[in-house]
């Protein structure tokens, strides 16, 4: 379990924390098996975020993850908002011919707003997609006792 400003990550044992690597850097992680299944997980507090979104709907939360692409090297291919344990997300799905998978999100609560990326260099299957979605929409805020996710 990873505390990070106001928000806690509950990640399966599968998977593995690398944040102090880089103490200055984003929460991030990937899977152990790294060589099956390349991946990288990144969480920090969203910055740059216009005044006016103080506390953005789903659409808002759906377009600054579009944001991404602002130089549109990618394709998008899906987008997608709901309730988290956070609070509410909003995600853009992109691809190109290098990153064939690249997820963008944004969580909300009532003070903070949360960017996380996962960026795959390989197809990913729908099960490590929802994998991967299953520990974003479990991310907590850090007052907030949870289990960590089954392995």
């Amino acid at each position: 379990m990873e505390l990070l400003n106001t928000f806690k990550v509950n990640a399966p044992k599968t998977w593995i924390d690398l944040t102090e690597e880089d103490p200055n850097g984003s929460t991030t992680y990937i899977r152990k098996q790294w060589n099956q299944n390349p991946g990288i997980l990144q969480i920090s507090a969203a910055q740059h975020i216009p005044a006016e979104l103080t506390q953005p709907n789903f659409k808002d939360l759906i377009n600054l993850s579009k944001e991404f692409d602002a130089e549109k090297e990618f394709d998008l291919m899906n987008t997608n908002s709901g309730h988290c344990k956070y609070g509410k997300y909003g995600y853009a799905e992109f691809k190109n011919s290098e990153f064939p998978f690249v997820s963008v999100w944004h969580l909300s609560s009532k003070t903070d707003i949360v960017y996380l990326t996962y960026i795959s260099i390989e197809h990913q299957t729908e099960s490590d997609i929802d994998e991967v979605y299953t520990i974003l929409k479990n991310i907590s805020h850090q007052n907030e006792t949870s289990p960590a996710l089954a392995s």
